[in-house]
């Protein structure tokens, strides 16, 4: 097993946006602690992220983690403060102690089926935090798990919980509890006077019933509000950087990049309910990505004097940008898709219905000669 230590990380976080290289199967304890990255992507090799490896990474937005990790330590991501959303992936089994705690920006968590345990304070502080669906096979809520969660107003707890500690949701004022009336979380909450929280029944066995769609419409906004700022500051980023280009075909590529995104960023305005079908990498690898190759460039052209590997440099990056775009305009081209889809749908059934009440479309009139 190759671990990635604390050196091998310092190496890397020279940059602000890391791309740790294939082959690495452990990110060690403590690898990237209090440092200034703003970007990781970690490689399928990877299947365990050690203890506090994230620790304190105040600037870190945005973390590609696949598939391939297990294993996630305690306080891995702890005060991580810019950190807006995390995709837990299948395969994980525990959520360690602390392990987000902090992440004062964190607005939308995704946990798996596979999560069996969550350890206290866990999501403790994360103040931005609105809705979280608890896994059918968590026995405990432990102490301080969502603590200090202002913002937490929905959370589905399924029958398999049979404890909750005091502080489990201490501070948590906007909370409504989604589970079945008899349930441990129906009776945690309590009623009347002694009411610890406002409960909805529903049966968290049947995850994908009325209740979530409940929390869909509560997450959309909060969703929405992250690919907001995302694509914002991937713009003005672009905007702070695009003036120094000189060259015009490069400026042409740049122009085309700012139009996708910014229509990307009209469409999902306007059609919130679209927002999840969005494929995340835009935001985690091809907006960090455009702009490493567009500063890369710029970088190279302000040398005194130019190498044969400067020239390879140039001439590689414009085709890497056009592939970006191309990226962006097949993102954009789905989500239209999927509107086109449910309009069909939609059409679909309103034939029918005209059709039981008698009512026929007009066909097309061909005219004989």
């Amino acid at each position: 097993m190759s671990v990635l230590t604390r050196a091998d990380a310092a190496a890397l976080a020279k940059k602000k946006d890391v791309d740790i290289p294939y082959g690495y199967t452990i990110i060690g304890d403590d690898a990237f602690k209090f440092s200034s990255v703003e970007r990781i992507t970690i490689p399928s090799s990877v299947a365990v992220i050690g203890r506090a490896a994230f620790y304190g990474c105040g600037q870190l937005k945005n973390v590609v983690m696949p598939e391939s990790v297990t294993d996630i330590g305690a306080y891995a991501f702890y005060r991580c403060n810019k950190l807006t959303d995390m995709v837990i992936p299948e395969g994980v089994v525990e959520i360690k102690h602390s392990t987000f705690e902090g992440c004062g920006r964190l607005a939308v968590v995704s946990i798996p089926n596979s999560v069996n345990l969550i350890e206290a304070s866990a999501f403790s502080r994360c103040g931005k935090l609105t809705d979280v669906i608890i896994p059918d096979g968590v026995e405990e809520i432990k102490q301080s798990t969502f603590e200090g969660c202002g913002n937490l107003t929905s959370i589905i707890i399924p029958n398999s919980v049979v404890h909750i500690e005091d502080r489990a949701f201490r501070g948590c004022s906007k909370l409504k509890v989604y589970c079945s009336k008899d349930s441990y979380a129906r009776k945690y909450c309590g009623k009347g006077l002694f009411a610890r929280h406002k409960w909805v029944e529903a049966d968290p066995g049947r995850i994908g019933a009325s209740y979530e769609r409940i929390i869909a419409d509560n997450l959309k906004a909060a969703v929405t509000g992250v690919v907001g700022e995302g694509f914002n500051d991937f713009l003005n980023e672009l905007a702070s950087v695009k003036r120094y280009i000189k060259d015009t075909a490069m400026s042409e590529r740049i122009g085309d990049i700012e139009a996708a995104s910014r229509q990307t960023l009209k469409f999902i305005a306007e059609h919130p309910e679209s927002e999840p079908r969005m494929d995340r990498k835009v935001l985690n690898y091809y907006f960090p990505t455009a702009l490493k190759l567009i500063k890369m460039h710029i970088d190279v052209n302000q040398q005194q004097v130019r190498v044969g590997e400067m020239d390879k440099i140039i001439e590689n990056i414009s085709p890497a940008l056009d592939g970006i775009v191309t990226a962006l305009r097949n993102q954009l081209d789905a989500l239209y898709q999927t509107k086109s889809i449910d309009l069909s749908s939609d059409i679909d059934v309103l034939n029918h219905m005209l059709a039981m009440d008698g009512v026929k479309n007009k066909e097309p009139q061909i005219n004989a000669e």
